[in-house]
């Protein structure tokens, strides 16, 4: 860290303006500027009293909204701390992530929620109870995914119902997928059959680019062919690589970034399986 800096802030739109905690970063000769800002504050939901933190996605749009841009952690366990990424225990216990999509509907103390709307400045928020079965957030039902694979044969995610769905998000020029591939086509091979399919959206557009690139770094699974539309749908912050396990009832089980994800997939996929 070189310096901290708070800059005003003006939104087009409105003529409100603020000034926003900044921090400058130099790392290696290379310049970084982010926003230093963050919102904690309590979530009561009946009797129970939750820590929420939120955080602007961008490094340069500090305002905040209900449109997806904004980080949200919500402290699910009460234990004190905001877990951020899925992950393991040492004796192997899954440790779900508690970040929420603020654009999805979402489950707190067992009940459906939805954001109608947050503050340019992050210090209100309001919900109100969802009855949306859908939605990219745990527990809901996948969004529709129709696509056709690189051999031309067309799929429905509906025809999986039964089946534990691993979908990847990729790219051909994603260092962490290709640092994670080994491992996730031996995880692939490992559960493939009846119960288990595995499905890869690859971000480019050529087909003969993702051929030509499959050929000497082979994919395990059904491959897609692209499809900009799924990306906006369920991966408009274009994260690669990124995960979703769908269980056997077309629910979501999980939805994590990172080549370190391998790891919880494979203990997620065994437990959905051991579910008869």
């Amino acid at each position: 860290l070189i310096a901290d800096a708070r800059v005003r802030f003006t939104r087009k739109t409105s003529r409100d303006t603020w000034v926003v905690a900044y921090q400058m970063i130099l790392a290696d000769n290379y310049v970084y500027a982010r926003i230093a800002e963050y919102r904690t504050a309590t979530l009561t939901i009946g009797h129970d009293h939750y820590s929420i933190l939120l955080r602007p996605i961008g490094k340069n749009s500090p305002a905040y909204n209900e449109l997806g841009e904004v980080l949200c952690f919500i402290d699910m366990n009460h234990d004190g701390h905001f877990t951020t990424a899925w992950g393991l225990t040492s004796g192997g216990a899954i440790v779900p992530s508690e970040e929420v999509s603020l654009a999805e509907p979402f489950i707190v103390s067992g009940q459906k929620w939805q954001v109608v709307s947050i503050d340019l400045r992050g210090s209100t928020m309001s919900l109100k109870r969802s009855f949306s079965d859908g939605g990219l957030s745990i527990g809901f039902k996948a969004p529709r995914f129709q696509f056709e694979d690189l051999r031309g044969v067309k799929h429905d995610l509906e025809e999986s119902r039964g089946k534990v769905v691993l979908l990847t998000f990729w790219s051909t020029s994603c260092h962490f997928c290709e640092m994670m591939r080994p491992a996730l086509n031996s995880m692939v091979k490992q559960f493939n059959g009846s119960s288990f399919s595995a499905i890869a959206l690859s971000r480019e557009t050529d087909v003969n680019e993702i051929k030509n690139f499959l050929e000497k770094h082979p994919y395990e699974g059904v491959l897609a062919i692209p499809n900009t539309g799924y990306w906006q749908r369920y991966n408009s912050r274009t994260i690669t690589p990124l995960f979703y396990l769908i269980d056997q009832n077309g629910n979501l089980a999980l939805i994590g970034p990172g080549a370190s994800m391998v790891p919880v997939l494979q203990s997620m996929i065994q437990r959905l399986l051991a579910v008869r």
